[in-house]
């Protein structure tokens, strides 16, 4: 028999007023610790977190070796492009502001936490074009099995259902074992044994789920793995595992609560798991894309090409008109025309673009407002997010990109217009150097949300244990 109760079934002297849930959650946390099952789970649990730290790590290491490699190209690049052309031809700098090698994404900080949105489309990306956007709108590793296997992906799956497991027998194990009928005639309440119950299973699984998973978080960052970020990303990331992951151990406990047998207990879990953990999300990303319809790539890039040649035709028109007004035309001259030209073109673009941002954004919104309805999507959206492997990255890059793109344009011109002709050199570009966001600006209301789902599985365990055919 397995209690707290002293053998004539009284608490121990020690154990009373404000200290009883302490004792419990200590009394529960042995226990679960002792259990044969416990240090399997342990085992296996650390040799996964292994591997998936280790695939996360490699496969950043390969996008930063790719990325490195194309930055030591650039110069290279653009000065054998400029060579095939005269010294009073701007082409190879227009060319430079629309080839997706020169403003392309960088590696995200955190790739080696979650691949995200990467893993599934690439991370390659063409500012002038419509390939951004695209991925800006797939849904963040809203199934676990997209991409490649990485902490994320192991800690939103097994580590929900680990948990689940550590939670679901602490009140159903003592009503198998005719224990909790002692807690009763010891006087301790429904709220001091729930408490005390979940501060053990909170305490084990941080021992065994939370601990593994901040030790190779550390190594990550140890090894330079975690970005400009570094050790802020670092524990940001393991407190939201930490929020995830006690959601889901309390989830446990509550069900626990409410059976009468821990086999009951058990299957109730994993019913849980596959519906809020596997089934919920895969189901609110689908409805997500039907809901807020975002156009096809193709279908958009054809209609981004057909704002181009009007835009084209139209400065045709206006070359044609200005010859005929003023003969032979200058560089100065040219250069305001082309200025016309590039205005022209992005208002038309911009335009053409607002329904599909619009809809990129209402899809966004939707998805944070999913987060309350599963802890699971608010999770995966979140360490994406803290990663910077989600859509909203994908944004901010698109923006910066777009706006660059556009300044290299003007630049050109611009530069012919105060006096200086000629062909400009690589290191006179203006630079492209996008900015990363703080890692606590990602988190959004994810973090909030799976806050709530603990304090509802509190309750959902206090109404078990107050219902009077449940004691």
């Amino acid at each position: 028999m397995v209690s707290m109760m002293e053998p004539d079934g009284h608490l121990p002297p020690t154990a009373g007023g404000l200290f009883l849930p302490f004792l419990m959650a200590g009394w529960h946390l042995r226990l679960l610790l002792a259990a044969r099952a416990t240090r399997w789970i342990l085992l296996a649990w650390v040799v996964l977190v292994a591997v998936c730290a280790s695939g996360g790590a490699l496969a950043g290491r390969a996008e930063r070796a790719a990325h490195d490699a194309v930055e030591a190209s650039l110069p290279r690049f653009h000065e054998a492009w400029a060579a095939a052309y005269g010294q009073e031809a701007y082409r190879p700098v227009h060319f430079t502001a629309e080839h997706p090698l020169v403003l392309h994404l960088a590696p995200a900080p955190g790739r080696a936490l979650a691949g995200g949105v990467g893993d599934a489309v690439g991370a390659w990306a063409q500012p002038t074009g419509y390939h951004v956007r695209e991925l800006e709108g797939r849904r963040p590793a809203a199934d676990p099995t997209a991409g490649r296997l990485d902490l994320t992906a192991l800690v939103v799956g097994a580590g929900a259902l680990l948990a689940l497991a550590l939670g679901h027998d602490a009140l159903a194990g003592e009503r198998d074992r005719a224990t909790l009928a002692l807690h009763d005639a010891s006087g301790v309440g429904p709220l001091p044994l729930l408490l005390g119950k979940w501060g053990g299973v909170l305490a084990a699984a941080a021992v065994v789920l939370l601990l593994p998973v901040a030790l190779a978080v550390a190594a990550l960052g140890a090894a330079g793995e975690l970005g400009g970020g570094g050790w802020a990303l670092g524990l940001a990331y393991v407190g939201l595992c930490a929020a995830y992951v006690g959601a889901w151990g309390t989830l446990g406990l509550a069900i626990s609560c409410w059976s009468r047998a821990a086999s009951t207990a058990l299957v109730a879990g994993v019913a849980l798991w596959v519906l809020a953990g596997v089934v919920a999300p895969r189901a609110l990303g689908t409805f997500a894309d039907r809901r807020h319809v975002v156009a096809p790539p193709a279908g958009v890039e054809q209609a981004l090409q057909g704002v181009l040649a009007s835009a084209k035709a139209a400065y045709r028109v206006r070359l044609a008109a200005a010859r005929a007004e003023h003969g032979a035309l200058d560089a100065g001259d040219l250069a305001a025309l082309r200025l016309a030209y590039h205005e022209d073109y992005y208002a038309r673009a911009s335009r053409l673009l607002q329904p599909v941002e619009r809809a990129l954004a209402a899809r966004r919104a939707w998805l944070d407002g999913a987060c309350w309805l599963t802890p699971s999507l608010g999770f995966q959206l979140a360490a994406c997010r803290l990663a910077g492997t989600d859509g909203t990255r994908h944004h901010a890059f698109r923006e910066a990109a777009d706006r660059h793109a556009s300044t290299l344009r003007r630049w050109v011109d611009l530069r012919v217009l105060a006096g200086k002709p000629g062909r400009p050199t690589w290191g006179e570009l203006p630079p492209f150097s996008p900015a990363e966001a703080a890692p606590g600006a990602r988190l959004g209301g994810a973090l909030a949300a799976l806050v709530a789902w603990t304090l509802c599985g509190l309750l959902l365990g206090w109404l078990g244990l107050v219902t009077p055919r449940n004691r």
